[in-house]
């Protein structure tokens, strides 16, 4: 069973909450609304002005419910520009059969807004699953994270082969340690991001063909 999931670059993507039906705890985050590209400054470009509104109706969608909110930074009062400083999101569903718990920590950038943040850092060394979906997070994360734990790739990702082409792309991206490091990754779930299914592996060749496989399928 998967405890508590770890899931940077979330965006709107609140979907993991039903493909994982049997996990009660989620950490979700992302560097909006504050930069679309992950920057820890703020640039006007990359200002994601309708990012909140967009999540709360998401939020809303799925029939969840949005408590308290907590401000976690205090970097950007010299900017007259809402939501900027790191923030905490706490999402209930309110459900007393199948409660869930969930963190979506805003305008927070991996690495920079990890090494102050002691709620995140805290969130992070208990969880015992990374879920990657599009944005790969720095390799500074696993620093924090419960060690060994589970990875969810999700088919819409590019996953490197190997650790050759892995260093080609980033060298910064945990996918990386992950394949020189499967001592330390209990098992790998392939998720088809169309349809949620999910497959089962205990070694990352098996779970890259799978998410390779799933992706041809979707092209044709």
């Amino acid at each position: 069973m998967l405890k508590k999931i770890l899931y940077f670059g979330t965006g709107t993507h609140l979907d993991p909450i039903t493909h994982f039906p049997e996990t009660q705890e989620f950490v979700f985050g992302d560097s909006l609304p504050r930069s679309a590209h992950g920057f820890n400054y703020y640039s006007r470009p990359h200002y994601g002005k309708y990012f909140l509104q967009q999540l709360e109706q998401k939020i809303k969608e799925m029939n969840l419910f949005l408590g308290v909110k907590k401000v976690l930074s205090n970097n950007f009062e010299e900017i007259n520009v809402p939501n900027l400083e790191s923030e905490c999101l706490f999402i209930t569903n309110k459900n007393e059969k199948n409660l869930k718990y969930i963190k979506y920590y805003t305008s927070t950038s991996l690495p920079f807004d990890l090494y102050d943040n002691q709620d995140l850092q805290s969130d992070i060394e208990t969880c015992d699953t990374l879920l990657i979906c599009g944005y790969q997070p720095h390799r500074k994360i696993i620093a924090y994270i419960k060690k060994p734990f589970n990875l969810i790739g999700y088919s819409s990702t590019f996953f490197p082969k190997n650790i050759e082409e892995s260093v080609k792309e980033n060298e910064n991206d945990v996918i990386g340690w992950i394949i020189n490091n499967p001592h330390s990754i209990k098992s790998y779930i392939a998720v088809n991001r169309e349809t949620g299914e999910k497959y089962f592996y205990t070694n990352y060749q098996d779970f890259y063909d799978k998410l390779e496989n799933i992706r041809n399928s979707n092209i044709e």
